[in-house]
């Protein structure tokens, strides 16, 4: 290969890459800023006649608190996330918000649906790759409802 010839594969290369970066602060996959940590939630509040507020149940407030962070995921580690679903992708891909940013959720071969909006509680394993994702092994709905999730090989 000529040296004319390996130069442009590498243009083309970094080209590719930069593009990929600036796709993904655009889409806030990578903050341009850290974001400041969110504030703790307020005491729950009465209603009118002193009943308190409903709250979330047991175990979607333990799940709430064992979860890292979409900001603070580290590629290669197995995590909790917990957040609001911003828009689904396609039947085995949806993204995960919370107020510290957003990842790609990827359900493998299990196919069922969210909604924008629906609050979900994923643990999954963060790929390795330049655009974050996380790969779930479970998922746990606003309802409570549990959803294994099975990947073929």
């Amino acid at each position: 290969m000529s040296v004319g010839q390996t130069a442009s594969y590498v243009g083309v290369f970094v080209a590719g890459a930069l593009a990929i970066a600036g796709i993904g602060w655009v889409t806030g996959v990578f903050p341009a800023q850290p974001q400041a940590p969110a504030a703790s939630s307020p005491a729950p509040q009465a209603d009118s006649a002193g009943a308190p507020a409903p709250q979330a149940s047991a175990t979607e407030a333990d799940a709430r608190e064992e979860a890292t962070a979409i900001g603070d995921l580290t590629r290669n580690t197995f995590v909790v996330v917990a957040g609001t679903v911003e828009r689904v992708n396609d039947e085995d891909e949806f993204a995960l918000m919370d107020s510290t940013g957003s990842v790609r959720i990827d359900t493998g071969t299990t196919f069922f649906t969210v909604t924008p909006g629906e609050s979900v509680t994923v643990t999954g394993f963060v790929d390795e790759d330049l655009l974050l994702e996380v790969y779930a092994q479970e998922i746990r709905l606003s309802t409570g409802e549990v959803i294994p999730i099975t990947r073929s090989e």
